[in-house]
């Protein structure tokens, strides 16, 4: 294919690099489907522009509007091309919160693995912010405030800025959901100046002539870095994590390597700190759906309430096993032994 360009290229490519995603980044199955679409599209392109010549099979029907339209049928149900696809299922086992002793080891392996994202996990793990919110992130969007548990980060669209206006991101993999000022970090452990500064140095180095001036997050080429090149180290980060989990807990290695999560577990993981942490109650001490939405930057508080509920079920089948443990423990102390 490097001799021949873009002639060479057939479905045998696709299907390679289909099922790359699915066996190497542990795409989802709707990430996956987004990106056979494109990909199909594209090939179609190439085909009906006479850049390559391969046999696209296509079927009609008609919409909703009663509109007669085309589709591309996937050729990767063939033999020749087969990609095993993951699963239509229900709701996913996911992951969505990290203890105390596990989020230092996270942070402890990202430091060794890819140090140049450290700042990213921390934004998603203390902000709430998405993978995508954290690549948009410039030099002057934090607002650190030394010496107090909060400090604030302004969440912008900075695409054009950052990566030009042909940048091409079909998944939006770098798309801002919701622009918003003043958005909180909570630093209650005090470590963001600490891991800001060293993030900054570690740019320093990587900073070329064509890096944008006020780029946070910089790819080993002095690119700003993309949506897609941050959730690619993230994985890497993922798999060295279970690896060193396994050596210091089973238990937490088979709840973490059973689950689905990628690296939006980081905003689960703040989401989850800061009903814990009592920050998003009322002056009465009761959690608040609206204040957890406010502090995860949602405009509805259905997401945020989703949380409480699991939490407080949570809270009481815990309650419910320690007071039957009691009774148990009473039980037995009554008994006589004959």
């Amino acid at each position: 294919m490097k001799t021949k360009g873009l002639k060479s290229l057939n479905f045998t490519h696709a299907a390679s690099y289909l099922r790359y995603c699915i066996e190497e980044l542990n795409n989802s199955r709707q990430t996956c489907m987004l990106k056979q679409r494109s990909i199909l599209r594209f090939y179609d392109y190439l085909k009906e522009n006479e850049i390559i010549d391969i046999v696209i099979e296509k079927i009609e029907y008609l919409d909703k509007n009663n509109i007669r339209r085309q589709k591309i049928v996937s050729p990767f149900n063939q033999h020749l091309y087969k990609v095993h696809f993951p699963p239509k299922i229900g709701k996913l086992n996911k992951a969505k919160y990290m203890d105390d002793n596990v989020y230092k080891l996270f942070m402890k392996c990202c430091e060794e693995i890819c140090p140049e994202i450290k700042l990213g996990i921390f934004l998603q793990t203390r902000a709430g912010l998405r993978a995508g919110e954290v690549v948009n992130c410039t030099i002057d969007a934090i607002h650190i405030n030394s010496g107090n548990y909060f400090s604030s980060i302004d969440v912008l669209d900075r695409q054009l800025y950052l990566f030009g206006k042909d940048f091409d991101d079909t998944l939006k993999t770098s798309q801002v959901k919701k622009q918003r000022y003043n958005q909180p970090i909570i630093d209650l452990e005090g470590k963001l100046e600490e891991i800001y500064n060293k993030h900054l140095k570690l740019m320093t180095i990587r900073r070329k002539k064509h890096t944008p001036k006020n780029a946070l997050f910089i790819n080993k080429d002095g690119y700003a870095m993309t949506g897609v090149e941050y959730r690619n180290k993230f994985n890497s980060l993922k798999k060295y994590f279970l690896k060193e989990i396994q050596k210091e807990s089973m238990s937490d290695w088979t709840y973490f390597n059973d689950r689905t999560w990628s690296s939006h577990i980081g905003r689960a993981i703040y989401t989850n700190f800061c009903i814990i942490e009592g920050l998003c109650n009322t002056s009465a001490g009761n959690p608040s759906a609206r204040i957890l939405a406010l502090l995860r930057g949602d405009s509805s508080d259905e997401s945020a309430q989703a949380y409480l509920d699991e939490f407080i079920v949570n809270n009481y089948r815990k309650k419910r096993v320690n007071e039957l443990k009691r009774d148990v423990e009473l039980a037995i102390s009554r008994m006589e032994v004959l």
